[in-house]
């Protein structure tokens, strides 16, 4: 599916990294969260300082929906026209206060309005899933433009045109689907998925492949498929025929003549002649 130096290459940036961000565009389907949640799993298994995230997901669950994880950003309604000055100081603990101070005669900011946010994503390697570009990304890169511009992107998707933003691509169209790509590059950089991870993309494999039976399986899925279930992958189990009366019933069984028993069968008629004994003479000499 991809060359060895390809692999090799990514391998070497893999090894190095302590953090790896893994990031899908807003609103991705069931296989891209299952492919880009097992990358999240297995990496975070190896030891990895792992994130996921995504801008717009219904059911994020561990997906973050920012990747800011170095500043932090207080947020309250107050008016720049009613700010005296803001200022900090340091309590006894050692505790940071941080001093917002309204003009004479103004309120006070009201802590009920008051949110927090993080931003400023670091990560020493990004991993995306199904994108051609960055602006894919929707929020994610509007609010982390100028960390995504500079990273060590590794790019997986189902489109053979690599993408110019990304180190390494990891681009085709002849895998049956972008879980294939992920199990692909598990099984050849060596990461050990967990059998959640293993389970997900088996699962999906066997979904978009309609249970093997489409003709772009090839010998890398099955290939694949074998190293999933070495790491605790089970697949699905496929649905079988069971007759029940009202089938049986619908299709009743074909009737076939019976053969007539041999003591009914009537006699041969033959000639009467036939039961005669029979002379030979031979010809006369000559």
């Amino acid at each position: 599916m991809f060359n060895q130096e390809i692999i090799d290459s990514f391998q070497k940036d893999l090894d190095k990294s302590n953090s790896v961000l893994v990031l899908l565009p807003p609103e991705p389907d069931e296989i891209l969260v299952n492919s880009g949640l097992a990358l999240y799993l297995s990496l975070k298994n190896q030891g990895k300082k792992t994130q996921i995230g995504c801008s717009k997901l219904d059911n994020p669950g561990p997906i973050k929906t920012s990747i800011g994880n170095k500043n932090l950003i207080i947020n309250f309604q107050f008016k720049e026209k009613d700010l005296d000055k803001v200022d900090y100081d340091v309590d006894e603990q050692g505790n940071f206060q941080l001093m917002v101070k309204p003009k004479d005669g103004s309120p006070p900011p009201d802590s009920k309005n008051i949110s927090y946010i993080y931003s400023g994503a670091n990560a020493d390697l990004v991993i995306v899933l199904g994108i051609n570009s960055l602006e894919e990304l929707g929020k994610l890169y509007s609010d982390e433009k100028k960390f995504l511009d500079q990273a060590n992107i590794v790019s997986l998707n189902k489109d053979s045109r690599p993408g110019s933003f990304a180190t390494h691509n990891f681009h085709t169209n002849s895998a049956t689907s972008i879980a294939e790509v992920t199990s692909f590059l598990l099984l050849k950089t060596k990461i050990k998925p967990t059998s959640e991870a293993a389970n997900n993309l088996l699962k999906e494999i066997y979904s978009t492949t309609n249970n093997l039976s489409t003709p772009r399986v090839t010998a890398d899925t099955f290939e694949v498929i074998a190293f999933l279930i070495r790491n605790g992958a089970r697949p699905p189990v496929t649905s079988t025929f069971t007759p029940t009366p009202d089938r049986l019933n619908a299709f009743p069984p074909p009737v076939f003549d019976q053969p007539t028993p041999l003591n009914q069968i009537p006699p041969a008629q033959v000639p009467s002649d036939w039961k005669k004994p029979k002379i030979f003479r031979s010809s006369p000499a000559r």
